[in-house]
């Protein structure tokens, strides 16, 4: 079950569509949801084939783009990007930990998860961005407030 499960996840993250043979029945008819940049909406209970899974396995992560935590800021529009990561730090890559540039306002290429906290604080609205290790231990932590 464990070496499934990790040929599962191995394929679609780290590109190889190989080992979705290996752990995923043929017969497989998935149900889920995506969402669609045209809309601007999720759609749901869509089915997905095993050979539709096959082919996203070879592709969904091509670009090495999902794999790691960091708060990046766009130097022209200040507008802030936060990534949470993969859930695992097996899972974490596509980018050197020392290639920090200007606009990363925190970069660690490792896993874990964001938290987000809405609330108030003496009337004044304030979002917070926390990002955990695996351990859930806090790594990062970012407060904005309305002024």
């Amino acid at each position: 079950m464990q070496s499934a499960i990790k040929d599962y996840v191995n394929a679609l993250y780290n590109v190889e569509p190989a080992k979705i043979e290996r752990s995923v029945d043929p017969t497989l008819r998935k149900i889920g949801y995506w969402y669609d940049s045209e809309s601007n909406e999720y759609k749901d209970n869509l089915p997905m084939t095993y050979q539709q899974l096959y082919d996203l396995a070879g592709t969904w992560n091509k670009n090495g783009d999902r794999h790691w935590q960091y708060v990046s800021k766009d130097l022209k529009t200040w507008l802030l990007e936060f990534s949470q990561g993969p859930s695992s730090d097996v899972h974490a890559q596509g980018w050197d930990q020392e290639d920090l540039r200007p606009e990363h306002e925190f970069l660690r290429v490792k896993g874990g998860f964001l938290a987000v906290q809405v609330d108030r604080e003496n009337k004044i609205p304030r979002i917070t961005f926390t990002h955990y290790n695996v351990d859930g231990t806090s790594v990062n932590s970012k407060t904005i407030a309305h002024k």
